[in-house]
């Protein structure tokens, strides 16, 4: 693999990771603060637990879209610059987590 391609593929996971994880960071935030007021309650205010499942279906949307950019063939070394991820499973199981972060509704809050 070529050096410059190397290091480009290394950057590329290495933003994708990190934006992930900023990303992720309010919806881990908001999800803490869910599941401490379900406790505090005793366990008897579904609101807070069915607001803290809303906002754990942010994170496989996030890490999932951050999967997408990181080249096929990375692993063995035969990454190409034009081969970016086209699996369709991945794409396929991303529209449905998509889809169910997206009918959560938003008047739990």
């Amino acid at each position: 693999m070529d050096r410059s391609l190397h290091d480009e593929v290394r950057y590329n996971i290495l933003y994708a990771c990190a934006f992930s994880i900023c990303c992720s960071l309010p919806y881990a935030i908001r999800f803490r603060q869910c599941v401490v007021e379900y406790i505090g309650s005793g366990r008897k205010n579904p609101n807070s637990l069915a607001n803290a499942v809303k906002y754990a279906t942010a994170f496989p949307v996030i890490f999932l879209s951050a999967m997408q950019i990181i080249p096929e063939g990375y692993d063995d070394g035969s990454a190409d610059k034009s081969k970016w991820r086209r699996d369709n499973n991945l794409w396929a199981l991303w529209c449905v987590t998509s889809a169910g972060a997206s009918v959560s509704p938003a008047q739990l809050d």
